[in-house]
């Protein structure tokens, strides 16, 4: 993709292509803009940050699971607004109703999405013509036991080791992150891309 011209930060994006920092399919956030093509991103648990081209990235639409700290969520069932506080691994605190200083409850991320909705989310459409992401397809794909049975065929490479043994080399030596790169970037070039090409190019006519 190329640069956004409404970049924020904050925004979100999807990693289409890993390098040694970042890898495939990871959530990463924009920490700094200075209006370069390598901006500075946050990788997902925002422990560091790197910089990247926008050319390994694909815009990533922000869920209500994906809220931060000063985010708005509007209640479903009265509009009222209130803000997240505090976010934790799996719940978030939020505020009192329209009073964004006085802490009201903690919620879990399937009550979130129940009772509330993020302020400014796109509206979901349920389009059968919508251009699968590379992450819904890197999912599907190992979902599938033929696809996995048929690539490890392919190409002679194991997904998962045998033995706990082979576990334990394959982390030590940094195989097992070779192997997950290059399957991921099989996805990416014979399975994803010639998908997205063809369904643009029906998209044409």
């Amino acid at each position: 993709m190329q640069r956004p011209t409404n970049l924020k930060v904050g925004d979100m994006f999807r990693v289409t292509k890993g390098d040694s920092y970042f890898h495939l399919g990871e959530i990463i956030t924009l920490k700094q803009d200075g209006d370069v093509g390598y901006p500075y991103f946050w990788n997902t648990d925002k422990s560091n940050f790197w910089n990247i081209s926008f050319s390994y990235l694909e815009p990533h639409i922000k869920t209500i699971r994906d809220a931060q700290v000063g985010d708005i969520m509007i209640g479903k069932n009265h509009g009222a607004e209130y803000m997240v506080l505090e976010r934790f691994q799996n719940t978030v605190v939020l505020s009192s109703v329209n009073d964004f200083k006085k802490a009201n409850d903690s919620y879990h991320f399937d009550e979130l999405e129940e009772y509330y909705t993020l302020k400014d989310a796109p509206e979901v459409v349920d389009d059968k013509s919508k251009i699968p992401t590379l992450e819904e397809t890197i999912k599907m794909c190992l979902e599938n036991k033929d696809f996995i049975k048929e690539y490890e065929r392919l190409l002679g490479q194991k997904l998962v080791a045998e033995s706990p043994i082979e576990k334990m080399i394959d982390e030590a030596t940094g195989y097992d992150k070779k192997l997950t790169n290059d399957f991921f970037n099989f996805i990416r070039d014979y399975i994803w891309m010639p998908v997205v090409v063809d369904m643009m190019e029906n998209k044409k006519d």
